[in-house]
């Protein structure tokens, strides 16, 4: 027990899982590591003992150099978006927002950078909401992901349970605002109304109103 170190990777957790971790934290471990804030709140407050939680939040390499973005006048304004195809991630609210934003801001251009179990899903969903010519799907499984940050305007993330995310770590250090979900530590991350925007999680139309914000105000993106 002296050498053993648990790890949670989330802000939340249920059902056996969570009854595992419990007994996992309470007779195995010594210490158990969580990766955000959010998540040593919630388990210390369902029973988890705050004296053997230690919180190491995930981390990025910086950019030896990070200069000021440049912003080229373009016709479309481009969204985007990096992570798996699962769940946790929650697409399909993702490609709602996308669509009510398009609604009201035609020049919106969407992008999913990624990979994994639900991808004929999402494709899918996309083509039954009509939006094949405004979402894009590009393989993230052997990408640069800050290069591919800076080819885009605005970073949404739209998770219904996260740590510490990187993704959005990458965003901000890439200069992108950020409209993200109100799970993990996104809102220690982004500043609302000063990097970004933070929304409950699921809610299609104020995310979608965040996205049309931006997308209308080039100022309002370059002072984020």
């Amino acid at each position: 027990m002296e050498n053993v170190v648990g790890g949670i990777e989330t802000d939340r957790m249920y059902g056996y899982k969570f009854l595992v971790e419990k007994f996992t934290h309470k007779y195995l471990s010594k210490i158990t590591i969580c990766n955000s804030f959010q998540a040593y709140k919630f388990f210390t407050s369902n029973g988890f003992s705050a004296v053997n939680m230690v919180v190491m939040p995930s981390a990025i390499q910086m950019s030896e150099h990070n200069p000021q973005r440049t912003y080229v006048e373009k016709e479309d304004v481009s969204l985007v978006t990096v992570g798996r195809f699962v769940k946790a991630k929650d697409y399909f609210t993702w490609i709602d927002a996308v669509v009510l934003a398009k609604k009201s801001f035609s020049k919106l251009k969407a992008t999913i950078i990624g990979y994994g179990e639900l991808e004929d899903e999402i494709r899918s969903y996309i083509k039954n909401k009509g939006m094949e010519n405004s979402i894009k799907i590009i393989d993230g499984s052997n990408i640069n992901v800050r290069d591919a940050l800076q080819q885009h305007d605005i970073y949404l993330c739209t998770s219904i349970r996260e740590g510490t995310s990187n993704t959005v770590l990458e965003a901000v250090e890439s200069g992108l605002p950020v409209v993200a979900t109100d799970v993990g530590d996104n809102a220690r991350i982004i500043g609302h109304g000063i990097s970004g925007y933070v929304c409950k999680v699921k809610d299609v139309a104020a995310l979608a109103e965040c996205i049309v914000d931006l997308g209308e105000k080039k100022n309002l993106r370059i002072d984020f």
